[in-house]
């Protein structure tokens, strides 16, 4: 969605691995992976607790972690963030089915948030984690309008919540995104320029920090 080009080198040219080199988001991966697997486990029926969430952060960062002079400093950070986010309690919230799916131009786009809870009222809250800081611009992330699209999708005639929690802040931020029809239009637009095999480099201030910004077509953009 962000860059075309960088979907083609990570997703079509397997060149994703690349990414793992970088101290700060092997640090960020390591978090979100024992997010995930409390996820999975509230699905089940199960609630991790901040000592078992961190022994499992643990074994993750020793298979991926980061490495070098600020790895202690990585290390306590993640610990901490997971530790938030296992004091989360959501009570008389029923963990549901995690995998959403909207038809987007005529194509199946299927999105997995990182919790879906069934409130005591009925209504649907579906939440991120954000390991990063929090942003203003967060609410006008085209995923917003593509998880509410999912999840109306999924339960009709619920009320359905969106949220985002940062665990680094023990935050969560509801998010309201702009509903105006054409708020897919991003996801069709996407989907279409893969089917044509047209993947265009998208300049931002976010390039230099790209793993492939050296082998950029855009180059003459900058």
């Amino acid at each position: 969605m962000k860059c075309p080009a960088r979907y083609r080198h990570e997703v079509l040219e397997g060149l994703s691995a690349l990414a793992e080199k970088s101290a700060y988001l092997r640090f960020h991966g390591c978090v979100r992976q024992v997010l995930v697997w409390m996820g999975d486990k509230a699905c089940a029926g199960e609630t991790a607790t901040a000592r078992e969430a961190v022994a499992y952060l643990d074994d993750v960062w020793r298979d991926r972690g980061p490495r070098g002079g600020f790895e202690a400093v990585y290390f306590a950070e993640a610990r901490r963030m997971v530790s938030a986010a296992a004091a989360l309690v959501d009570a008389g919230h029923r963990p549901v089915e995690r995998v959403l799916s909207v038809v987007v131009a005529s194509q199946t786009v299927v999105v997995r948030p990182d919790r879906v809870l069934e409130a005591p009222d009925g209504s649907i809250v579906i939440r991120r984690f954000r390991t990063g800081r929090r942003s203003k611009s967060e609410e006008e992330k085209p995923i917003w309008a593509l998880l509410a699209a999912a999840g109306e999708a999924a339960f009709p005639g619920r009320v359905v919540h969106l949220q985002a929690f940062y665990p680094a802040a023990a935050e969560i931020v509801p998010i309201a995104p702009e509903r105006d029809g054409t708020e897919l239009a991003p996801y069709a637009d996407a989907l279409a320029g893969v089917a044509r095999g047209e993947f265009a480099p998208v300049t931002s201030r976010d390039c230099p920090t790209c793993q492939f910004y050296f082998i950029c077509t855009a180059e003459d953009s900058f």
